[in-house]
């Protein structure tokens, strides 16, 4: 297994984490996913994947009508996913699920530039 192959033995799944019953090939890609999104502020990441679904729902849906629909009904989806899944009714984020994508910001060099001058 290469790389950039997301390893489903690398992880041990709660028994109700959504993304253990996705196929392989999504799982694969979202550990393809997780690796590029590395050392970028995590607001990036998120716009980078709405470009993606956006982009995706473009080049499938010929009409406007048909890419609004689908984009409801992934949205939905993710949305009943993320609060079903991840939060506590009394809205507090559950941390059942080990986190298989931690976006690493960049190093920030907090060093004074001209040291001469401290």
């Amino acid at each position: 297994m290469s790389e950039d192959t997301f390893n489903n033995h690398q992880v041990e799944f709660h028994k109700e984490d959504p993304l253990k019953d996705q196929d392989a090939t999504r799982r694969e890609l979202f550990g393809r996913f997780s690796k590029a999104a590395n050392n970028f502020e995590q607001r990036d990441v998120v716009y980078a994947a709405v470009n993606l679904i956006l982009n995706a729902i473009r080049q499938q849906c010929p009409k406007q009508k048909d890419a609004e629909a689908m984009f409801d009904e992934l949205m939905a989806h993710g949305k009943r996913t993320l609060l079903d899944q991840h939060y506590f009714p009394s809205g507090q984020r559950r941390s059942v699920f080990p986190f298989h994508q931690v976006i690493e910001p960049p190093t920030i060099d907090a060093r004074p530039k001209n040291p001469s001058r401290f």
